[in-house]
């Protein structure tokens, strides 16, 4: 089994893409390798998070409701990738009360995630 981490942030790389770049990344650049990854075994995505290079650059001058469209666009293009290449994945955090990028629970309920993941399963 291979774990990964696909973080785009923290290579300057990252830095670089504008938002539509980052919103094409995980298909069109990250779905080769993660396809070779998982043809030698089973691929599990051990940290992901909607963070985007330099997220204050990307997404601080938008307006709210732009900036809630980007990131669940950003989270459907992430969870695609997923979907056709891993056997599961993990969030970063569950809960992370100052940094909603990085909380699973704070994407939920700003409606970040796709609505089958926050969905009650009573």
């Amino acid at each position: 089994m291979t774990d990964i981490h696909p973080y785009q942030s923290y290579y300057e790389l990252y830095n670089r893409l504008e938002i539509h770049e980052h919103l094409a990344f995980p298909m069109s650049r990250s779905f080769p390798r993660f396809k070779e990854f998982s043809q030698a075994g089973p691929l599990v995505i051990g940290e992901w998070s909607l963070t985007m290079g330099n997220s204050t650059k990307n997404l601080e001058p938008l307006p709210g409701h732009e900036m809630d469209l980007v990131l669940r666009a950003y989270a459907a293009s992430q969870l695609a990738l997923f979907e056709f290449t891993s056997a599961g994945w993990f969030y970063w955090s569950y809960l992370n009360e100052t940094k909603p990028l990085w909380s699973f629970r704070q994407c939920v309920e700003r409606g970040w995630f796709p609505s089958r993941l926050a969905a009650d399963p009573a």
